[in-house]
């Protein structure tokens, strides 16, 4: 009987860290942890790349809605204007900010930012919005722009943020 639990408890083991190992991709990295830190440290490192990879989706993943928000509305090329190849004046800055849109100051070069402190950075003009678009600083939008830096966007996604 004693023999039979103690077999099963290995099988048990074995099984977890089996189905860990496929799972997350173990590396031997991981299994260095395992033997210095034990298993705890393990599904410490663990948890952490899945809530790094959840504040990712949540701030960068468009889920591919660029289809609808780009393909079927075309919302892109109100954003850009006529000057960038879309249509109407465009947006700005400070009319996307009026809408209850953010930027993460933080995904800002730092000489942008001191620009922008010092009141250098025209916020009525949509060239500037195209740039923060580029950036990846507007919260909780992504534009999708071709190869070519003086091209306009080529369409519009949201993500969750």
């Amino acid at each position: 009987m004693q023999r039979a639990r103690g077999a099963l408890a290995l099988a048990v083991v074995l099984t977890s860290l089996a189905v860990l190992v496929v799972a997350d991709g173990f590396d031997s990295d991981d299994w260095k942890d395992w033997r210095r830190w034990g298993f705890d440290r393990v599904i410490d490192r663990h948890a952490e790349k899945q809530l790094e990879e959840g504040k990712r989706a949540f701030r960068d993943d468009t889920f591919g809605d660029e289809v609808f928000w780009g393909g079927v509305l075309r919302l892109h090329e109100a954003i850009e204007g006529t000057g960038f190849g879309g249509v109407g004046d465009g947006i700005s800055p400070k009319e996307a900010l009026g809408v209850g849109l953010k930027v993460d100051v933080e995904r800002l070069p730092r000489d942008l930012r001191r620009d922008l402190a010092a009141g250098k950075v025209d916020l009525d003009a949509p060239a500037t919005t195209l740039a923060l678009l580029r950036l990846k600083a507007v919260v909780g939008v992504t534009g999708f722009f071709d190869d070519n830096p003086a091209a306009g966007l080529r369409s519009l996604g949201l993500q969750c943020a």
